[in-house]
């Protein structure tokens, strides 16, 4: 099956007529009007969950699936993800990145010495950070501004960045 992307985990169930509270993983939780199939994937099993009904509340959004109509079925569904091929995820703009797409790059800086790879990214309120490991298994964080970040390139698999003095303790 096509790699799968995470949009979604089930907290738990929401009433008794099968409904489920799901924390979105997305930035954009209103594909879930749109959106028709999901697949659900916990440990090892991995199956289709056709979409019958979206309410969106504060930060969480109820779901309710064809099929799934008492709340021992809905408990079933708790602590899995709700995935969708990576074909179906949505266009971006140019130069943003699903973090995804991040993760696994190897990170050089300007005059292409290499920093380490991309593990992650955190997402903090003034600005994302990129978390790169380097060869010394040290962590690294910088900034995911354009200050700083000075080349994305996807099909070369690098990121090119701009480091001040002291952003690279060693």
């Amino acid at each position: 099956m096509e790699n799968l992307i995470a949009i979604g985990y089930i907290l738990g169930t929401f009433g008794t007529e099968g409904w489920v509270k799901v924390e979105p993983l997305t930035n954009f939780p209103q594909r879930f009007n749109e959106t028709k199939r999901v697949f659900f994937e916990k440990e090892d099993e991995i199956f289709p969950l056709y979409l019958e009904k979206v309410q969106f509340h504060t930060d969480r959004i109820m779901l309710k699936f064809q099929g799934i109509n008492e709340l021992k079925e809905a408990a079933k569904l708790t602590s899995g993800y709700l995935k969708i091929p990576r074909s179906e995820i949505l266009a971006l703009k140019e130069n943003e990145f699903y973090i995804f797409q991040l993760k696994g790059l190897t990170v050089f800086d300007t005059e292409n010495r290499k920093i380490g790879i991309v593990r992650t990214v955190l997402n903090n309120p003034a600005n994302d950070l990129l978390v790169i490991t380097t060869a010394k298994n040290k962590e690294v964080l910088i900034p995911f501004l354009k200050v700083f970040i000075k080349e994305v390139n996807l099909p070369e698999g690098f990121i090119k960045v701009y480091l001040l003095p002291g952003m690279l303790e060693e």
